[in-house]
């Protein structure tokens, strides 16, 4: 093994399980309907109980069975990923289990079983991918889902407020569309997280003109959604993918030049995007400038977070070992708006440890790979940046919306296996090259 390899802990490329068999075939095929149902929440709904929910057991039954094949040893590529893993796995089971005990005290205790099956939910879907997403096929497939899903979102989202047959999707005659989710925020959240996605997929299948034109499709379709916070996020989003796309060019002179045009194509973008936004949606338009306007009528919706804030927070401190319950309601808001604050509202100061304890593993794990990411090849690089400015710009929707909703939640752990599964795709082969 070089010394490359023993520094990261990696182990040799063919050393690692192909996932070949025909229960590595079926646990692919139902991961991939899982993410499926996740884009339509709208459609794939009963009630309030996600059809999704019913491809839980099957995959539980099929995880266990990969784990008596292989005497319950899970083959972590990275030997340094292992602690974050394990921390992850560890706080989600530990919040579900805090989720459980709280149906003794809630008001509503269908919510707070909302709250443990998505933690549950989640560990199921992150295992699935350290077990069966384990071939460039398989994370390719996963990987062309999630984009074409995200641009087709962006599009319904806009065909909705256009064509009167879809009109259904307006959110309460607001002007604001949800398309595929019930809520706009819901939209806009998951279109800035998936927006790095779709712009490397494209690019890398159709090339630079098509990854452009696929960024306008996703920026349009997250101001159809009317989400302020999201509308500035699914720009942000997608800056550093092409900033990547720019610094791929192998000849110095070039890749210096094409970043240089990177930066004034930006300068160009932005006033051409904001009268876009004023055109499509004079409301965001209103919203987004409005703090500089002074006008304090315009951001009533704005000011309501602190009020929510504060109120979570003093609900938090009057109820600081139990909270008030997992999934609670606060007021006549479904949550707290940020998803730290609603961890200890709700579950009090042990779900706050364990949330801000999860997401500070999860955002050093994420910086930690974007640093190590240099040494890929290009290509290889551009998808796991991607993938971690995904994970980062949805960890920061989450704290002035949704608070790790029910239907949102799920991108968070697809995010994640993607992630980690890629990275140990990656990772040991290119050790081994460069060994």
């Amino acid at each position: 093994m070089s010394e490359l390899q023993e520094r990261h802990g990696a182990i040799p490329h063919l050393l690692l399980p192909t996932g070949k068999g025909l229960l590595y075939s079926f646990l692919m095929f139902f991961l991939m309907l899982y993410i499926l149902l996740s884009w339509v929440p709208r459609f794939s709904t009963v009630g309030e109980v996600p059809v999704s929910a019913a491809l839980i057991p099957p995959l539980i039954f099929l995880l266990l069975l990969v784990l008596l094949k292989r005497s319950f040893r899970i083959h972590i590529p990275i030997a340094s990923d292992r602690g974050v893993i394990a921390a992850i796995v560890t706080t989600s089971f530990f919040l579900s289990v805090l989720a459980t005990l709280s149906v003794l005290r809630s008001p509503d205790a269908f919510l707070t079983t909302r709250v443990s099956y998505s933690h549950i939910a989640g560990l199921v879907i992150f295992l699935t991918f350290l077990l069966a997403c384990v071939n460039q096929r398989r994370f390719a497939n996963v990987f062309a889902l999630m984009a074409v899903m995200g641009a087709f979102t962006s599009a319904i989202s806009i065909l909705s407020v256009n064509v009167g047959s879809l009109e259904f999707m307006i959110f309460r005659e607001t002007g604001r569309t949800a398309a595929l989710f019930k809520h706009p925020n819901q939209l806009g959240m998951v279109i800035s997280s998936t927006a790095p996605l779709v712009v490397a997929w494209i690019y890398l299948r159709f090339g630079v003109v098509t990854a452009v034109l696929g960024a306008f499709l996703v920026f349009a379709g997250s101001v159809y959604s009317g989400s302020k916070t999201n509308l500035v996020l699914s720009a942000v989003a997608m800056a550093p993918v092409f900033f990547a796309i720019s610094s791929t060019v192998k000849n110095r002179l070039l890749r210096a030049i094409s970043v240089i045009l990177f930066v004034g194509f930006v300068f160009l973008a932005i006033p051409l995007a904001i009268n876009f936004v004023e055109i499509v949606s004079p409301r965001a338009h209103r919203l987004l400038f409005s703090f500089t306007s002074g006008r304090v009528d315009e951001i009533a919706s704005l000011m309501s977070r602190f009020d929510i804030w504060a109120e979570s927070i003093k609900l938090a401190l009057n109820n600081p070992l139990l909270g008030v319950g997992a999934g609670q309601p606060i007021g006549m808001w479904p949550h707290s708006h940020n998803v730290v604050l609603d961890y200890f509202r709700t579950l009090g100061f042990p779900g706050l440890l364990l949330i801000v304890l999860q997401l500070l593993f999860v955002l050093g794990y994420v910086g930690k790979v974007l640093f190590q990411s240099r040494c890929l090849p290009a290509n290889e690089r551009l998808v796991v940046i991607a993938l971690c400015w995904a994970i980062f710009i949805f960890i920061l929707a989450n704290q002035s919306s949704e608070s790790f909703g029910p239907n949102t939640f799920p991108f968070y752990w697809i995010l994640m296996g993607m992630l980690i599964a890629f990275r140990g795709l990656c990772l040991p082969r290119n050790f081994v090259k460069q060994g």
